[in-house]
């Protein structure tokens, strides 16, 4: 089945305090409604398996994607390239997503 959302979330060595709200608020999405693209977009490998870690013990679900830095816009397009939903939504990952958006 095509989710409805696919969501985008680029991410560059971002503190865990800042992407655990984001990554929370996707929480209990169902599969078909929303795919979880993150974007690892050159980071430091501290960042990304701190990243890695938490998504695979919270966020099962979402998949990780890793490429050579690029910034925010590579990573986006490199989301958009990849993504299967009908809408796209980016987030960033110190942003957070109401429930009833």
């Amino acid at each position: 089945m095509i989710p409805i959302f696919s969501i985008i979330v680029p991410f560059y060595n971002t503190e865990a305090m800042f992407y655990e709200r984001t990554f929370n608020c996707l929480k209990g999405l169902p599969d078909e409604l929303a795919e979880i693209l993150v974007i690892d977009d050159g980071s430091k490998a501290e960042s990304v398996v701190g990243l890695e870690l938490y998504l695979s013990a919270n966020l099962p679900e979402a998949t990780v994607f890793h490429k050579v830095n690029g910034g925010q816009n590579s990573a986006r397009q490199y989301g958009v390239d990849r993504a299967v939903g009908r809408y796209v939504l980016f987030l960033d990952s110190d942003d957070y997503l109401d429930v009833d958006a």
